[in-house]
């Protein structure tokens, strides 16, 4: 999925007149998509960028990639990284096979990884803070276009305060998973409305409409900033409060 996304969204860059080039480890799905410049690297998923800890072949993947980005000579072309992941070919047979792993290798890679992850989260901590930390943003959308693109932006940082009618969002009771619609928590609301706080107001009464505008933090009504799940915590609450 990941390979084709970024492929896809590299075409329609590319006819927007922005010059792209894909670095990828899923050979046929790239090429599938037909994406004009493609540096291949023969690993394993998720190392199109080179070997792990490895910053030579790092760079080396890099170095490559912007040299295919200046000089293909064509449409749809291929060029595939001469770095191997092993002189031994059979990690393509073995690799992340977990039926030839016994439960103690498969608990020590995970916890290798896990380290790893932390490692990587808390230098990411860091060094980056988020571009719309601090912004407060009442996101009064409905469906899917609006929610999704204040989704983006709780996901850039934002505190996202979503504002709800008394019925809740329309999606979360679409019929798409009845047993989820009926509490109003169906996947099509979910999707686009995680790391968001929730309160429903009446925008039709004035003090509503008053606590629409005001500056002061949002009523204890709303939920903290976890998931889209605790939203439905904050709006049954909310609902059984007197309404504004």
């Amino acid at each position: 999925m990941c390979h084709q996304t970024v492929s896809l969204a590299a075409r329609h860059l590319e006819e927007n007149g922005i010059s792209t080039v894909i670095m990828g480890c899923a050979k046929d799905i790239v090429e599938y998509c037909g994406v004009p410049r493609f540096l291949f690297s023969d690993f394993p998923l998720g190392n199109s960028a080179g070997r792990p800890f490895d910053r030579e072949s790092q760079a080396q993947t890099l170095e490559l990639a912007l040299r295919v980005l200046e000089s293909a000579p064509a449409a749809r072309t291929t060029v595939q990284s001469p770095l191997r992941w092993s002189e031994d070919a059979s990690w393509k047979r073995d690799y992340l096979d977990l039926t030839k792993l016994s439960p103690d290798k498969i608990a020590e890679r995970k916890k290798e990884f896990d380290e790893v992850k932390s490692i990587a989260q808390a230098e990411a901590r860091g060094v980056m803070s988020k571009p719309f930390a601090g912004v407060r943003i009442l996101d009064f959308t409905r469906y899917l276009a609006g929610p999704y693109g204040t989704y983006q932006l709780a996901l850039l940082g934002a505190d996202v305060v979503k504002i709800e009618s008394h019925e809740g969002d329309d999606t979360r009771n679409q019929l798409a998973d009845r047993t989820w619609a009926e509490r109003k928590m169906a996947p099509s609301f979910l999707a686009v409305n995680g790391n968001k706080r929730s309160i429903t107001l009446d925008l039709r009464k004035p003090r509503g409409r008053r606590r629409s505008s005001s500056s002061s933090p949002p009523p204890p009504t709303s939920c903290g900033r976890t998931s889209a799940a605790a939203s439905w915590t904050a709006w049954g609450s909310a609902t059984r409060r007197s309404r504004p």
